[in-house]
This record gives structure tokens, sequence and C-alpha cells, in this order.
């Protein structure tokens, strides 16, 4: 629990949430998550064995000690199975020798018989591959609840999906930029300025390592980058920079910074 500050923290880990999540005073925050620019005072108010990631663990650590019903029904038969096929090789040897076959290749079928119906290798068949599939899965951020699930989604007809980070990538795209009427800057110099701002550490949107932010506009007539005067965060509220000119500045949404407000216009064509 957040006591005092302001800031935002990166809970990827926990919901896939491609952008950090402003948190203040009296907000949950998950342990195992990632504190971004500004600084917090937090409360611990449970036991490490009682966090999210904890949790998350424990369900992989029992989906794992659970058993597939294949695995079930061989435990169950494998002690009569192994008499069976202890029977079947003696019978395999000694019947051909009554009629006369000679000793090396009756023993070496008995044997090799014997080698492949296995008790053991048919028991220790059924484990390997749903505890791999549920580590597997477990690595790639799905949670499978046991082995007996993981053993029916091969009869699955519909599957739901969380869209973000499953099937898109989580991270936000510029399309296109559309500056504030009453602002003083056009949008050439608003593409500059982006894309200079957007390197910024202080900007979570997007990383330092991704690529700077284009539109089919700043394509056809790629801008200059130019350095903006350091920008004043105050987090999570707002972020801003400003260019050398004596433009407003560009700044995040909701932030309270920016002395042109959006009308109701404005925002109804950005919305379409």
């Amino acid at each position: 629990m957040v006591v005092d500050g302001a800031s935002e923290v990166d809970q990827a880990t926990i919901t896939g949430e491609p952008l950090p999540v402003p948190k203040t005073a009296g907000d949950e925050v998950f342990a195992g998550t990632l504190n971004g620019t500004g600084a917090l005072h937090v409360r611990v108010t449970r036991p490490a064995a009682d966090t999210f990631i904890a949790r998350i663990a424990a369900m992989v650590a029992e989906a794992s000690a659970t058993k597939a019903r294949v695995q079930l029904f061989i435990e169950k038969v494998e002690q009569r199975y192994s008499v069976a096929m202890v029977a079947a090789t003696i019978a395999l040897f000694v019947i051909p020798l009554l009629f006369g076959a000679d000793l090396e290749s009756t023993l070496l079928r008995a044997m090799t018989f014997m080698i492949v119906a296995s008790p053991c290798a048919v028991v220790l068949a059924t484990m390997p591959p749903p505890l791999s599939a549920i580590a597997n899965a477990g690595r790639h951020g799905v949670l499978v609840k046991s082995a007996v699930v993981m053993g029916q989604l091969a009869t699955a007809t519909r599957i739901a999906f969380d869209k973000t980070g499953t099937l898109t990538t989580g991270i936000p795209h510029l399309t296109d930029v559309r500056p504030l009427p009453a602002a003083a800057i056009d949008d050439r110099e608003l593409h500059a300025l982006a894309a200079a701002w957007s390197t910024r550490p202080s900007n979570p949107s997007p990383a330092p390592s991704s690529p700077p932010p284009t539109t089919p506009a700043s394509r056809s007539r790629p801008p200059t980058r130019s350095p903006p005067h350091p920008d004043a965060a105050s987090p999570p509220e707002s972020t801003a920079a400003r260019s050398r000119s004596a433009a407003p500045p560009i700044c995040q949404a909701g932030a309270t910074t920016p002395s042109a407000r959006p009308s109701k216009s404005w925002k109804r064509s950005v919305a379409r």
C-alpha cells in the first residue's frame, strides 16, 4: 500500500499492461513490480508467502503435482502389467525351446520383447509430457490449473484469450499527431518535439529502446530532431517538454500543465 508519494509503476509482470500505472497515496501496489520516475513510501500489508507472485509459483507447483488421467490409469494397472510382461517374456523364452528352437535366437527374441514392453518405460513415459507442458506454459506466462486440464486441452473447441499481450504485443504506436487549436505550433515542429521528447528517460511511452514515433506524414517529410528543454515531470499527473519556441508544452493525456485546453469538438475529431 502506498503511504506517501506519487509515481508510475510497471505492472507488466502481473497484469501484462504495457504502460506504467499511476500510483498515489492509498493505492495498492504488487510485489515484483517496478517503480518509475517518482519516489514511493510503501507499507507492506501481507507476508511474502501471500504475494501475487508467490501465489502464482504455488499454483505452478500444485499443477505440477497433479496427475493426468492416463497417468492415474497406468499407476493403477502397472503392477498387473509388470507381472503380465514378465510372464509373457518367460513364455516367449521357454515355449520355443520346447519345440526345438536354438537357445541364442530364443533368448535374443525374449530379451528384445522384454525391453520393448518394459513396464518402467511405459510408466515413466506418462509423467514427463504433462510436467514439461505445464513448465513450458509457465515460462510463457500461461498458468495451467492441473495436469488434467492440460490433458483436456486437446478436446477444446473454443478458446477465450485476453487480448492485450496475447493476441497483441501490448506496445502502443503513434498513428497521428493533431496540435491543439490554440497551440502556436505546426505539425512539423510538433513531430520534431515529440520525437525528441520520446527519447527522454522520464517518458514511459515509447520506451527509450523503441523506434521513434512516426506517422505517414512524418515519413513523407521526416522532422529534424531538436532537443527539447528539460521536461518537467510531476508523476503521475504530467510529463511535459517545451521546444525552444514559445509554443505550449507537449504533455501526456490528462496532464494539468498545458495552458491550452482541448475543446470538445477537438476531442470528438481525435476520437474518430
